[in-house]
């Protein structure tokens, strides 16, 4: 089973404040979208809407790869 829950993010450049997708926990095998983002990185990238400005959002996460264990 995979969680998400949106939250709000501030842009650290200009303050604009949007929602963004968090995952509490990622089942590759339901979510491959997600999956793929995990993989090349762009999971935990945001942008901002109003300025353009490109940033990572840490944060934990559990990982499921029920096909290779």
């Amino acid at each position: 089973m995979s969680i998400e829950r949106k939250e709000m993010i501030i842009c650290p450049k200009c303050g604009h404040e949007q929602e963004f997708l968090v995952w509490q926990s990622l089942n590759g095998d339901i979510n491959p979208e997600a999956k793929q983002q995990l993989i090349d990185g762009t999971l935990f990238h945001f942008e901002c809407e109003k300025c353009g400005d490109k940033s990572n959002v840490d944060y934990s996460m559990l990982y499921h790869d029920m096909t290779h264990g």
